[in-house]
């Protein structure tokens, strides 16, 4: 009798080392080649993710007169760029359309890619909307934001209590 006999399932089953004779040399082995062959085909066309592709870089910084932001837009035409400023809000946003068209003899080649991206920055204090200067130069996008003269500064130091102190303050109110 053997260990297989006992067994309440699987017993009319043809054993793995049967299987992997008929399917090949290794059934797991080639699945994974077939999933493998499967995502990189799906993979080939799609667009990157990476920061810096789907979205611009930004460097944002402080001057003695409010804010500059660059961005990193390179290949973009300026009509192609849309900026506004919204409930102290930077929103930059474009289009990029590129075709490129090679003939030679024997062949043909078009390629043809589009693209666009929203990329928010949050203004940490109110900016004089009418003196806001945008200028483009070299693939670098530069955003001058010259301070409001009504934007307060809000920023106030907080003193650190020890607890006790903080339930009499408490207590005496």
């Amino acid at each position: 009798m053997t260990l297989r006999s006992l067994l309440p399932f699987g017993r009319d089953m043809m054993p793995a080392t049967d299987m992997s004779r008929d399917w090949g040399t290794d059934v797991f082995r080639s699945l994974h080649r077939e999933i493998d062959r499967v995502f990189d085909d799906m993979m080939r066309g799609a667009p990157t993710l990476e920061i810096g592709h789907a979205v611009p870089r930004v460097d944002v910084r402080e001057t003695d007169h409010g804010l500059e932001v660059a961005a990193d837009l390179p290949g973009m035409d300026e009509k192609d760029i849309d900026i506004r400023l919204t409930d102290n809000t930077l929103m930059i946003q474009g289009h990029k359309k590129a075709e490129k068209e090679e003939e030679k003899e024997g062949w043909r080649l078009r390629e043809r890619s589009y693209g666009s991206f929203l990329r928010t920055v949050p203004l940490p204090y109110a900016v004089d909307e009418g003196k806001v200067i945008a200028t483009y130069d070299k693939g670098v996008l530069t955003i001058e934001l010259p301070k409001s003269p009504t934007a307060k500064e809000t920023t106030r130091r907080i003193e650190v209590k020890k607890a006790r102190e903080t339930e009499e303050v408490k207590k005496a109110s």
